[in-house]
């Protein structure tokens, strides 16, 4: 919902801010067949958001600031209802008014020429504005425990300092001492290698005893195979 009075002639030439700064989306808030010819504009002693269509008014501490600029373009309204397009437009900002204000525009085609022009603004209301903070406040002390939650959340993530009663893991020594058995890690420890005098002698494999009738057959009253030698068979 709008209030304010509108403008008494048409057409009437509206400073518009972002969103409506763009041909295509204005081209779709108005419903017109073809994008829209819009011209800069810069308006003096106001503030806003990259993203809010309405502007505030540039107070600051109880006192006009001129060096406070919106950006935008200008936009001459053709009719009542199409001014009344551009209010339902705005308005799902919240309550805003019509202020008559002053701006310069950049006029004249391909050479630029500025020129100041009298038109029509949409201004947060001081009614906007209480009910924004009233909004805030309505959250209460649940909103400020969320908030303090999240602000302890990421100090700790950011490594504020540990609390007193913090403990610490005992390390293995603490642990023996305690009286704890003590983690040893999973790693394999390969026993080290024996040497053949470490083994036992109970534990020890002899190779078998030797046997001249497995090398000489014959002398022994053996029978030749294929493990005597050639050179012992001639004999």
């Amino acid at each position: 919902m709008t209030t304010n009075l509108q403008p008494r002639s048409y057409p009437a030439a509206y400073f518009l801010h972002a969103h409506l700064a763009n041909p295509k989306t204005l081209q779709k808030v108005l419903g017109t067949p073809h994008l829209l010819k819009l011209h800069k504009a810069c308006l003096s002693g106001y503030f806003a958001a990259e993203n809010c269509t309405v502007a505030s008014a540039g107070y600051g501490f109880g006192e006009w600031q001129d060096e406070a600029k919106v950006k935008g373009v200008v936009h001459h309204v053709r009719d009542e209802s199409e001014e009344q397009k551009l209010r339902d437009f705005v308005s799902l900002a919240g309550v805003v008014g019509v202020r008559e204000v002053e701006f310069e525009a950049v006029m004249g085609g391909i050479w630029g020429r500025k020129e100041w022009v009298r038109g029509w603004v949409f201004e947060r209301e001081e009614k906007a504005k209480g009910e924004e903070e009233n909004m805030c406040k309505g959250k209460g002390k649940q909103g400020a425990e969320e908030m303090e939650e999240e602000e302890e959340t990421e100090a700790e993530e950011e490594g504020m300092p540990e609390p007193d009663n913090y403990q610490h893991p005992l390390s293995q020594d603490e642990m023996e001492i305690e009286g704890e058995p003590a983690l040893k890690p999973n790693t394999y420890d390969p026993a080290p290698a024996q040497s053949r005098h470490d083994i036992p002698a109970s534990h020890r494999i002899l190779p078998p005893p030797f046997s001249s009738t497995h090398i000489f057959p014959r002398l022994s009253g053996g029978t030749p195979d294929s493990t005597t030698p050639s050179h012992a068979l001639a004999r």
